[in-house]
């Protein structure tokens, strides 16, 4: 089994220590954009990798707009949403994630927690942990099964 969790919208709110002795669990993390210097800072202090991909806030940053990792014998694509148009619906961030052969889409942008299925494409959004309750998610991945939760601090 092996573990993803996963962060976004930070703005600025690097208090990652609680986070942290939550997850001690993980085999990686990722920070999906605003602000990607505090992923840097995650990475910094955490025991594992760390993926970041830059969001719309992230200006003058030379990060990427998007990742696809291969975890536990699935393909995850990583990314803030922004460029897809998350908002509004997500069709387009579906159809990117099969695109690229993806069984999952990780996304950050709206603020708010979710796990949906479009299309056949699971789709995670930990929410923002820079609000007052510190959303984040977890994907535990076995065989290319993959099994989302979502979790406040």
């Amino acid at each position: 089994m092996k573990r993803l969790y996963l962060v976004s919208d930070t703005h600025g709110n690097r208090c990652f220590d609680p986070f942290l002795s939550l997850t001690g669990d993980a085999d990686m993390y990722a920070h999906l954009g605003d602000y990607v210097s505090d992923g840097e800072a995650l990475r910094q202090l955490a025991p594992k990798p760390v993926i970041t991909v830059k969001g719309n806030g992230d200006f003058g940053n030379d990060a990427p707009v998007q990742e696809i990792i291969s975890l536990g014998g699935a393909r995850i694509l990583l990314l803030h949403g922004h460029t897809v148009g998350v908002k509004y619906s997500l069709d387009r961030l579906a159809y990117l994630a099969a695109e690229n052969d993806a069984q999952c889409a990780c996304y950050g942008h709206t603020h708010i927690s979710g796990i949906d299925w479009v299309g056949g494409v699971l789709l995670v959004c930990p929410g923002a942990f820079g609000r007052y309750e510190g959303s984040y998610a977890r994907l535990s991945i076995e065989n290319g099964v993959i099994v989302p939760d979502l979790f406040t601090l």
